[in-house]
């Protein structure tokens, strides 16, 4: 039997903006965090990610410890502000 994981993450903040690129060498999310610069983010091609608009998404993976570490890591690129209500929640 087989466990799918799942874990939310959603992005608050104007000009913020998460994309999905699916190319033969990179597979992976692209983040515009208000910076000067594109951040790249590698996923492994074990996850599934499902968007339910262009600020909220859901990783699936079969690894809970993977799935945890992953979405740990794109959410400490934006530290939550909850005075200005920006960054990842």
């Amino acid at each position: 039997m087989i466990k799918n994981y799942k874990q939310y993450l959603e992005l608050k903040g104007t000009g913020y903006k998460l994309r999905l690129i699916d190319q033969l060498h990179f597979f992976g999310l692209t983040l515009r965090l208000g910076h000067s610069h594109l951040i790249y983010m590698p996923i492994c091609r074990n996850f599934r990610i499902f968007f339910f608009n262009k600020s909220s998404l859901c990783f699936y993976n079969n690894n809970l410890w993977l799935l945890n570490n992953q979405v740990k890591l794109i959410a400490m690129q934006s530290k939550p502000n909850s005075y200005k209500e920006k960054g990842f929640f």
